[in-house]
């Protein structure tokens, strides 16, 4: 069977940036790459060194369970990327090392209680495969899908 549609996709150079460190963010055209691959042909593009983070901020409509997955991009000098959501480690360490630059597909990161309001998504490249030219990452969308 399909995977239901999200029922809410966020698009990552679109959310406010709350704090960074030893990373520069800037939205990408990823049209260079095959665009269409990507959700709007757009990414939010953050070049980190080993430790730095981007953390954005997450506005939630409704307080409910929602299953959190992240759209991210995968290239020859990307690292691997933690995830915490309000301060707290989610999902498991994601390496967005390919040989090329695509898509990594959606990213799990668990289900999670979410008031309405605003949270903080924090992104650190935390380490890098050995064949990684770089700390790097990149952030397509987040997808919030409801869970009953």
């Amino acid at each position: 069977a399909p995977e239901p549609r999200p029922a809410e996709r966020i698009e990552a150079e679109s959310l406010p940036v709350l704090s960074l460190s030893q990373c520069r963010t800037t939205p990408q055209d990823m049209s260079t790459w095959g665009g269409l691959m990507w959700s709007q042909g757009k990414q939010l593009f953050c070049g980190s060194q080993k430790g730095g983070f981007v953390e954005v901020g997450l506005s939630i409509r409704d307080t409910r369970r929602y299953r959190l997955r992240v759209l991210a991009t995968a290239a020859p000098d990307f690292g691997i990327a933690q995830v915490a959501l309000d301060g707290k480690r989610v999902g498991l360490d994601f390496d967005l090392y390919s040989g090329r630059v695509c898509p990594s597909g959606a990213l799990e990161l668990g289900t999670h209680a979410l008031t309405a309001g605003q949270h903080r998504l924090r992104f650190t490249a935390a380490d890098k495969n050995v064949v990684s030219g770089g700390h790097s990452f990149g952030l397509d969308a987040i997808d919030l899908t409801p869970v009953d």
